[in-house]
């Protein structure tokens, strides 16, 4: 079964020196590594901007270069995703703790709703998937990829139109925002299928241990996605309310 997760389309393509195989265990550990880099890097980005906003803005902007850079490391070079995806994990979190920082401060409660919505819809994601209400075939990964590219056209598309000014572009337009929101919520959580079915196909083919790290590291690049599109979903309501 084809992935259409960069990560685990280049991975697969990799020839591995460990002759132990994947196992759930450990795609289980090591996302929890992931995460936990993800959460000290935005514990380090909050304190920073606390202490010292200026230089909290300067490491925003170093860590989205370094964290651009460092998953198109792990991408193009998967035996790499252990040390590039630890790097990437701290800088997307000192990204994900700012931003999270920002809106909690104008919007109060919001985190902590997008953080269990966030929560929840993995955990149903996981639960349709492994009792099967969900199967990853060739035809889902088929329209998983159609759709991502008629979104990634569509909008392409609306860019250009807007520079010539023939359509407006705007955040202002709240039912436009929350509908965008919610169709790349749902192209996320089918990207979670897909990654989830990756893994299965890992582990059950015996592929190479060194392969968890890589399968974790889309698997957590997909979750931190989710987190920052349910993120917007919700400011965008909480904000509108209050």
């Amino acid at each position: 079964m084809r992935n259409s997760n960069p990560v685990f389309s280049a991975a697969r393509k990799q020839e591995f020196s460990d002759t132990r195989v994947c196992t759930y265990k450990g795609v289980a550990f090591k996302t929890l590594y992931y995460i936990l880099m993800v959460l000290v890097g935005a514990g380090l980005g909050i304190l920073l901007m606390v202490l010292n906003p200026s230089l909290g803005v300067a490491f925003l902007i170093g860590a989205f270069v370094v964290g651009f850079i460092s998953s198109m490391i792990a991408m193009m070079a998967p035996r790499a995703a252990k040390y590039a995806g630890t790097v990437y994990c701290l800088c997307e979190g000192m990204i994900v703790g700012l931003l999270s920082l920002i809106l909690e401060l104008v919007i109060p409660g919001v985190v902590g709703v997008a953080l269990i919505s966030t929560i929840a819809c993995v955990m149903v994601v996981a639960v349709f998937y492994l009792t099967g209400l969900v199967k990853v075939t060739k035809a889902f990964i088929r329209f998983l990829l159609i759709f991502s590219m008629s979104l990634l056209i569509g909008w392409f598309i609306s860019y250009i139109l807007s520079l010539f000014g023939l359509i407006t572009i705007s955040g202002d337009n709240f039912g436009l925002s929350l509908f965008t929101s919610i169709v790349m919520v749902f192209l996320v959580v089918l990207f979670l299928f897909s990654d989830m079915e990756q893994i299965r196909i890992a582990v059950e083919g015996g592929m190479s241990k060194e392969f968890e790290w890589y399968s974790s590291f889309g698997l957590v690049f997909t979750i931190i996605w989710l987190y920052i599109r349910v993120l917007y979903i919700v400011a965008i309501i909480m904000g509108r309310r209050n």
